[in-house]
């Protein structure tokens, strides 16, 4: 059985009737498999983590079809996957055994033998003549049970004589014996912790005195809602019986992310895991919400406007049955949260510690609270699961939620708690005009703004109603302002600042300036770039009369602007002046910033000489911060980083990358996150790391469409389209290149890779003429206002690449002396291996020159650590040396490629890697058949391909044989040439036969 089983799915319900075989297996000969409810599912879901119980589950259908009765218990909270299991071992025993099963509900607790209605009105439905010969007692307590209307009460069986009780016990076992097929009867009862005395007792009669055939009987049910008599009934089985329990765990983050599949960013599988707990139930109905907000303090609340009936309505039936007092104590416990204090609790409530401890008993009775700590003091208890949680909460009325907020807000004040721990019940209860409330959220937000960001805006919301004065709602907007930038909610933050400055006095220039530098950081991060400097430049009259802190910071945010809009002497200027302001407090946070700043503007002119000085200050800096320090800084560490991308300095921006990235997932800092992400893709796709880049695109994706940043989802397309290009080739990779580059408008630096990495595709697709459009709209673009030449060289040498292709040798000179001017200015090994490559296409294919250049740019190549490219170049070098018929060698080159490319996880380019040697197998001399003392024709070829330095395993892949072969080829060739060394026989062979036809 494998872990994951794709074509069994959940919601796949088995119709009454015969079940659709696996594939690969027959259907049912005879008899009926009847239907497991199911969870209803858009579309099949994986199977996936129970491998373990799969193969538990195989070996009781063997044993049952050799005649062992078995008793098989799957046990696991709800949700867990218990269905889905017996659903799993129905189709197992299908082919052979006959499938009966029966399901009671919590709703049907009155039915008298529920679980075993659907399969006696089945094997009724099959078999009418079952019931002749039936006392009449007997026979319409049997009509009864099928039809699901046997209710307790005195003509039920427990009223019977033990002797007629009996009797009908044995009819339903006959019934079970007539039913089964050669391998006997598979007996399914779900959710058997609702079942009826009746069930139980029926149930202990079969595991007692099990048919005469062979049998399994597999019941689910939830192991801390059972009763004691059904568990005291699963025990007491007869001796011959096999049982096994199977407990099912929530699944583990592999699991998940199975069942969600490649396609899922990471960090949507992984607030779905946290979410679900691994509860496949919750799992799947979650997974069905398109977008999740980013800014909820309570992710749980954002899933729940989508969660499917199938899902609520299970979880509020378990609350039907609770009494009145219980189910206060569970809804104002949901408003407190986990985990609960049940001594603020029974404040809360205004019941004595007695009554609230035993109706928390009560409710663990039924397992809708569980221990969630024991720390031998006090124990600690939680909801079974947050869903449920979140459920209770918003299924009680608003104005009950609003007492029990306000009563545990007296609670806490009355206990002297803080503004954090009071801050949840403040912002649900305040009513407006309560000052001292936005008072208090206003300070809790601020204690929280640097680790919690949305939930310090979620606060700062909830004040602004209160009222409070004018300087006290500026204070709230203003704090608001940055939160809202640190997680991304930019437009929000932008439609703020009209009211903020309507309430900001005229004698504030240095709060008016910080102010304003926070909306132009929104305006930058949205990517308008022109408006962020529209709005601080007429600001900068007001340096004079601000604080040295607020200048600087000021000037460095417009410097950031100014790079970004490649305005490169403009931005150093205004670096110098904030650097020349900066106070002595702040200075080493301001300097590490513009360092940042600076060389990323660098990296973006190939100014390699000022480059190193500002990496190497800003990458002290900030490797000499730990954690707590570094998380406002996220911004000028994800520029560091993009710096050391382009500047070839991959492991140290793969390291600022990964860490900033950790440190905006844990805080909440969403606005960074496309940067961050779509610095590690492009991280991994140069460095050749396909499968890490493909993740690290999608969840771009996902970072970008929550902060609505059409040209960053764009981006993140392109790199996804040359990841996939890598992979599964250029057809699968153009539909996503060119939506990337639809989706980026503005023609700026995002622009330019979005075309480039379409240019490359289509070159891929043999379609040079549109390569070179793209790549000349690339270069017209960017020679105005200026160069960004460290990535020049590269557009460059594809333009020469596909100049060749067309068969225009003119223009691929000319695009390839432009490509070696520029690697020359700033001296890079991947600038100066793509001028090579692009000289490479300029010399005639059976020029020396031309191999030279080619084997210059695979080893800068591979000393920059641009694993792809150097695998395409050296793809390219061999079929040159292919034509040049310099076979030895181009082999050598294959096995490399195939080598890199495997490691890389490119399978487009291994699969052209053996095309490749393919064709030098087809080009390698054929000898004659020889006689018994000389070599046969394939002694021949295997001495040939041994004589030019080629392994065992080189020569047996292009040959297509196994290693062993080659080994006993060669065996022969040593006793037949009487040698015992390789570089013997190839001395002998070339000694035999002349100079070899390649050399």
């Amino acid at each position: 059985m494998t872990a994951v089983r794709e074509d069994r799915a959940l919601g796949r319900r088995l119709s009454p009737g015969r079940a659709p075989s696996p594939p690969g297996r027959a259907g049912p000969r005879s008899g009926r498999i009847l239907s497991l409810p199911a969870v209803s599912l858009p579309h099949p879901a994986p199977f996936a983590g129970r491998g373990r119980e799969m193969a538990r589950l195989d070996a009781a259908v063997t044993a049952g079809r050799r005649g062992t009765p078995v008793l098989l218990e799957i046990v696991g909270d709800p949700g867990v996957g218990k269905t889905r299991l017996l659903s799993e071992l129905a189709l197992t025993a299908g082919d052979t055994m006959n499938v009966l099963s029966g399901r009671v509900s919590g709703f049907e607790r009155e039915q008298a033998f529920g679980v075993f209605a659907e399969p006696v009105r089945e094997i009724l439905r099959a078999r009418p003549s079952l019931v002749r010969g039936l006392d009449d007692r007997t026979r319409a307590l049997l009509e009864a049970v099928g039809s699901g209307l046997a209710l307790r009460g005195r003509k039920s069986p427990y009223a019977l004589p033990d002797a007629e009780r009996f009797e009908f016990f044995e009819t339903v076992t006959r019934m079970v014996e007539h039913a089964a097929r050669p391998e006997g009867v598979l007996l399914c009862l779900d959710d058997l912790h609702w079942a009826d005395d009746g069930t139980i007792a029926l149930l202990h009669h079969l595991i007692r005195h099990p048919p005469a055939v062979p049998l399994i009987v597999a019941c689910s049910y939830r192991p801390r809602q059972a009763s004691a008599r059904l568990t005291a009934c699963l025990r007491d089985t007869a001796n011959a019986i096999r049982a096994d329990r199977i407990e099912l765990s929530p699944l583990d983050r592999n699991a998940v992310d199975q069942i969600l599949g490649p396609d899922v960013a990471i960090d949507r599988r992984a607030r779905l895991y946290r979410t679900s707990g691994g509860n496949p139930r919750y799992l799947e109905a979650l997974s069905r919400v398109r977008r999740l907000s980013p800014d909820s303090p309570d992710a749980v609340g954002t899933f729940l406007d989508g969660m499917p009936d199938s899902v609520r309505s299970p979880l509020l039936g378990e609350l039907v049955p609770l009494e009145p007092d219980h189910r206060e104590v569970l809804r104002v416990a949901a408003a407190l949260g986990d985990p609960i204090d049940p001594v603020l609790l029974a404040e809360v409530t205004g019941k004595d510690a007695s009554a609230t401890m035993a109706a928390l008993d009560a409710l663990a009775g039924r397992d809708l609270i569980r221990p969630a700590s024991r720390d031998g003091i006090r124990p600690s208890l939680c909801f079974r699961h947050p869903l449920l949680r979140q459920l209770v909460y918003e299924e009680t009325a608003m104005g009950a939620r609003l007492a029990v907020h306000r009563r545990a807000d007296l609670a806490l004040r009355r206990r002297g708690a803080g503004p954090v721990e009071r801050a949840p019940h403040v912002a649900r209860s305040a009513q407006r005009g309560d000052t001292a409330a936005l008072r208090l959220l206003a300070e809790a937000a601020g204690q929280i703004m640097r680790t919690a960001p949305a939930t310090a805006a979620a606060w700062l919301r909830a004040a602004l109603p209160l009222g409070g004065d004018r300087s006290t709602r500026l204070d709230v907007l203003e704090a608001l302002s940055r939160a809202l930038v640190m997680t991304g909610r930019l437009e929000e933050c932008r439609r703020l600042l009209p009211e903020i400055l309507s309430l900001l006095d005229a004698d504030r220039p240095d709060r008016r300036l910080e102010i304003i530098t926070v909306h132009a950081a929104a305006a930058r991060l949205l990517g308008d770039y022109r408006g962020a400097c529209a709005i601080l430049g007429p600001e900068l009259s007001a340096l004079k009369n601000a604080r040295a802190s607020a200048g600087s910071r000021a000037l460095l945010e417009l410097a950031v602007a100014k790079m970004m809009q490649r305005r490169y002497d403009e931005c150093r200027e205004l670096v110098g002046e904030a650097a020349e302001r900066a106070p002595a407090g702040s200075a080493g946070d301001l300097l590490a910033a513009a360092a940042a700043c600076l060389a990323l503007g660098a990296a973006y002119r190939g100014d390699r000489h000022s480059f190193a000085e500002h990496v190497r200050h800003a990458a002290t800096a900030y490797d000499t911060m730990d954690d707590p320090d570094l998380m406002p800084h996220l911004d000028p560490l994800s520029q560091l980083a993009w710096a050391e991308a382009l500047a070839e300095r991959h492991q140290d921006a793969l390291r600022h990358f990964t860490r900033g990235l950790a440190l905006a997932r844990l805080t909440g800092q969403h606005v960074v996150m496309p940067y961050l992400l779509l610095g590690l893709a492009y991280v991994h796709i140069t460095t050749g790391r396909v499968d890490e880049a493909l993740r690290a695109a999608v969840d771009a994706e996902e970072a970008a469409s929550l902060l609505s940043r059409s040209d960053m989802l764009g981006f993140a397309l392109a790199l996804r389209g040359w990841a996939t290009a890598m992979r599964d080739g250029p057809e699968a990779a153009a539909p996503l290149a060119e939506r990337g580059l639809r989706h980026v408008n503005a023609r700026g630096l995002l622009w330019e890779v979005a075309s480039g990495v379409l240019a490359h595709i289509r070159l891929a697709q043999r379609r040079p003429d549109d390569c070179l459009g793209l790549l000349r709209s690339v270069d017209a673009h960017i020679r105005h206002p200026s160069p960004v030449s460290s990535l020049r060289p590269m557009w460059h040498c594809l333009a020469a690449l596909a100049a060749e292709a067309a068969d225009r040798p003119g223009e691929a000179r000319l695009w390839a002396e432009r490509a070696g001017r520029e690697a020359a200015a700033h001296g890079l090994d991947g600038a100066i291996a793509f001028a090579a490559l692009a000289r490479a296409q300029t010399c005639a294919p059976q020029d020396r020159g031309r191999i030279e250049r080619l084997g210059e740019a695979a080893e800068k190549l591979s000393a920059s650590g641009l694993a792809l490219v150097e695998c395409s170049t050296r793809l390219l070098l061999a079929r040159n040396l292919i034509t040049l018929r310099r076979l030895g060698e181009a082999a050598v080159e294959v096995e490399r490629v195939k080598t890199l490319a495997n490691a890389c996880g490119a399978r487009f380019l291994y699969t052209k890697a053996v095309n490749a040697q393919r064709r030098i197998g087809a080009s390698q001399p054929r000898r004659p058949t020889a006689t018994d003392s000389t070599l046969t024709r394939r002694e021949s070829e295997i001495a040939q391909l041994v004589s030019l330095g080629m392994s065992n395993q080189a020569i047996a892949t292009m040959l297509h044989l196994s290693v062993k072969t080659v080994e006993a080829h060669l065996t022969k060739i040593y006793r037949k040439l009487r040698t015992r060394s390789r570089p013997a026989l190839a001395a002998m062979f070339t000694a035999r036969h002349g100079e070899h036809p390649d050399r």
